[in-house]
């Protein structure tokens, strides 16, 4: 029988071409982007005529490609996670134990609800999974942006132990299985896991792989429950109306996670996800008791004072006699947001009692209660207002609209604005200040905190003549504002203004609290271009004064304060990046990158976030360093009264940046009433008792 098989070629496989003709060919098949088999040809054809070699066949060249490892191409057409993805070996992990490890994640479900006011939304899960039985130990539907919140009360579910005894899943795991969302990367999360003796370990980024587990239970939710509700997403649109309310869904989903998943027999595993945790009978590790755990993971902190009829928070009143001696003091109260019935209070990190609302001793009522009641009755009121006080406020000589400019004069007065002097004597290390006008508050901010990279560039800032404009009267620059509102030069220093602009290509704005998206629309577009016109004068002072209609000459904007814009107004910003290509920067309050995270075509566009953290170690004795100089006085961390002194300024502004400058005015001033030339620690109280320190 071995006779009678074909005998292979003893040139299968080689070629008759030149070496360097077949590298060329697999040369032009691992080019990106990728050239079709008839291209190559057309070029090998070309190049072996020049060097006399005999051309190949078109099915020569496509044998050559053919027989390239596939993993080569990949590697050279898709990149390196494509070859990842399809060809390196996996292993396939499972945890040792139940609680040994757990998984946490959240997914936005593809379903609409009812939310207190009424109009629809789309919420999401977050869901804490067993990695050894696929049992699920917690669960929250809620909506809004992921929080530390919400996977703390997940987390507290899934401790403690449930009500119903068909879901006996409970205790405190090992290992927590997360990915790097800033709600399991924070502090609070982070502290509660330390208390609790269990260990956070994170997820490789861009590896969704090493989740798998609770990404395909996330999908076994989109299409095998959700599908049966009302308000179902199918392809983006809903295929019912919505009807359900966010409690609704939750009761939904938590009796399909007792009655059905966890108790049907798991593909994987091969037995049902509570009966693999049960396994032969064994006793999870436990918090003390349940307050114990609140307090961990539950409690939200607030600053209050006492008062002589208790402690006010959210419109209720708490009382308890255990505060009568403490009345005016301050103390920190401790709530659940689910029950606002009753609070914890400490006065300094000591625990004194617990405060009941006596109008609500008997009933639950949640945070989400108080806030729905409050919407419902702002509802009412505002339209009362634009219906009854309307006619009112057009006659009422006195009235809040009296004296006020009609918006079509107030949009055409000047805009205020401020030039950042050019930073050329700074040393060059890694933290530093970058110093501006100090009647520009808005422009300030910009610069307090620690500049990581230092710019040469000067930055611009602009908006409505108020409490953030700058004084054109005590402007060193050469009276800024009317620059921008009357072109042209009125004395040969204006052209030094002009030049600057040309140099830095920027623009600073500032957005009006509740400023309306037109609003935002047309400044943005008045002031950049006089912005541009003013470049435009500066490259060609012989043109005279620019028609404002030049190319686009400004490479960054800059917008501070961003948590005042509108949802329109993000997306005139994103449309304004898109079409022009024009860097962005938006700085404002934490919280602003998870309210950005809600629009994402918007969101999609952020190439990178940057925090600013408190001042620490090294950092604050580089910027300490600087101040003693500038007062004329040397910092030696030898000396006692240097040390005493600067420990109680790390102690009052605990590193902030801002605080510390403002901090550093005070002590100079009083060093000079005084007649002193030694910073001491009765220099920095004294200075801080002129100061009102709120946050910061």
């Amino acid at each position: 029988m071995e006779g009678l098989a074909r005998q292979a070629r003893s040139d299968a496989k080689s070629h008759k071409f030149p070496k360097e003709l077949v590298q060329l060919i697999e040369g032009l098949a691992l080019r990106k982007p990728r050239l079709s088999c008839a291209a190559i040809h057309r070029r090998v054809a070309a190049i072996a005529d020049a060097q006399m070699w005999r051309a190949p066949s078109y099915s020569t060249v496509h044998a050559i490609i053919r027989d390239l490892d596939p993993g080569m191409v990949t590697l050279a057409h898709e990149g390196a996670a494509a070859y990842r993805d399809r060809f390196e070996l996996i292993h396939r992990h499972r945890a040792l134990a139940p609680n040994a490890l757990w998984q946490a994640d959240h997914t936005m479900l593809d379903i609409l609800v009812l939310d207190a006011n009424g109009t629809t939304a789309r919420p999401w899960l977050t869901v804490i999974m067993d990695d050894y039985s696929r049992a699920i130990a917690g669960y929250l539907v809620f909506l809004g942006a992921p929080s530390a919140l919400h996977t703390s009360l997940a987390l507290r579910q899934a401790i403690w132990r449930k009500q119903n005894s068909e879901w006996p899943v409970c205790g405190i795991p090992d290992v927590l299985y997360v990915d790097h969302g800033s709600d399991f990367t924070s502090e609070h999360l982070e502290q509660a896991a330390a208390a609790l003796r269990m260990q956070i370990a994170f997820s490789t980024v861009a590896r969704p792989q090493g989740r798998g587990k609770i990404e395909r239970f996330f999908g076994t939710i989109n299409t095998e429950v959700l599908p049966e509700l009302r308000g179902h997403l199918a392809n983006g649109k809903p295929s019912t109306s919505p009807k359900l309310s966010l409690g609704d869904l939750d009761t939904a989903i938590g009796d399909w996670f007792i009655a059905t998943y966890n108790t049907r027999v798991h593909s994987e595993t091969g037995q049902a996800p509570v009966a693999s945790w049960r396994g032969d009978g064994w006793l999870p590790q436990m918090p003390d008791s349940l307050d114990d755990l609140d307090l961990l993971l539950v409690m939200v902190a607030k600053p209050r004072v006492v008062r002589r009829d208790g402690v006010h928070f959210q419109g209720l009143r708490f009382m308890s006699p255990i505060l009568a001696p403490y009345v005016s003091e301050t103390v920190t109260i401790r709530y659940d947001p689910r029950d606002l019935t009753e609070i914890r209070v400490f006065h300094q990190n000591r625990f004194l009692c617990r405060a009941i609302s006596p109008d609500h001793e008997t009933e639950s009522v949640s945070l989400k209660d108080i806030q729905t009641a409050r919407s419902a009755h702002r509802a009412p009121c505002a339209t009362k207002s634009r219906t009854g006080l309307g006619p009112f406020l057009s006659i009422c000589p006195n009235g809040p609209g009296a004296g006020r400019l009609p918006q079509r004069e107030l949009s055409n007065n000047p805009i205020g604005c401020a030039f950042m002097k050019r930073v050329t004597d700074y040393d060059r290390a890694s933290h530093g200040q970058l110093h501006c006008h100090q009647r520009a508050p808005a422009l300030r901010r910009v610069c307090d905190g620690r500049a990581k990279t230092l710019i040469y560039r000067y930055l611009f800032w602009s908006g409505r003549r108020g409490k953030n404009s700058l004084d054109p009267t005590t402007c060193k620059v050469g009276q800024g504002w009317p620059l921008l509102d009357i072109w042209g030069p009125r004395d040969p220093s204006d052209m030094i203004a002009y030049k600057a602009l040309a140099q830095s290509r920027a623009a600073f704005y500032t957005p009006m609290v509740s400023e309306p998206a037109r609003q935002t629309r047309d400044n943005l577009s008045r002031l950049m271009t006089r912005i541009e016109g003013c470049i435009e004068l500066a490259q060609h002072p012989e043109r005279g004064l620019p028609d404002g209609k030049g190319p686009d000459l400004i490479q960054l904007l800059v917008i501070d304060e961003a948590e005042r814009l509108s949802a329109q107004a993000l997306e005139h910003v994103r449309d304004l990046f898109d079409r022009t290509g024009i860097g962005v920067i938006l700085i404002g309050m934490p919280g602003l990158e998870k309210r950005l995270e809600c629009y994402p075509q918007f969101y999609s566009r952020i190439g990178f976030a940057h925090h600013y953290r408190p001042l620490q170690g090294d950092e604050l004795t580089f910027v300490l360093t600087r101040h003693w100089r500038k007062l004329g006085m040397t910092l030696d961390d030898a000396d006692f009264t240097d040390h005493q002194a600067v420990a109680s300024i790390a102690r009052i502004t605990g590193g902030n940046f801002r605080l510390l400058h403002r901090l550093f005015v005070q002590i100079e001033r009083i060093l000079k009433i005084n007649e002193l030339s030694l910073v001491t620690d009765e220099v920095v109280e004294a200075a801080r008792s002129t100061l009102v320190i709120g946050a910061t």
